[in-house]
């Protein structure tokens, strides 16, 4: 998936299966934005990141990216508590590009 945005041009949501060595960058990011709800770890993200790519299918991690440099992610999982529905989690974009109108973009992007 690509979309365009008017202040850094083309960015692409990537699957994680495509780009698993972002695994552990992206472990660290939830860890780092999240970890205090839970208190889990970056090891335990991990290996639940690793069962994204295993599932080949819902759920499914996406890595943002703008000239090939990783700038966010999110993820597409099922939603527990309703039949057939999916929940977006795992919102994350570095603080550098969070005012620059990517998060109404990706939010859209993740409903097709």
């Amino acid at each position: 998936m690509k979309f365009i945005n008017e202040e850094h041009g083309e960015v692409s949501a990537i699957n994680l299966i495509r780009c698993p060595k972002y695994l552990s960058l992206f472990a660290q990011w939830a860890e780092s934005e999240w970890g205090y709800v839970r208190n889990k770890g970056v090891k335990f993200r991990t290996e639940l990141f690793k069962q994204y790519i295993e599932s080949n299918g819902i759920p499914e991690m996406y890595g943002l990216f703008i000239q090939d440099s990783p700038v966010g992610m999110f993820a597409i999982e099922d939603c527990e508590s309703q039949d057939n529905t999916l929940f977006l989690n795992y919102l994350y974009i570095t603080p550098k590009y969070r005012s620059a109108g990517s998060r109404t973009s990706e939010t859209n992007l993740s409903h097709l």
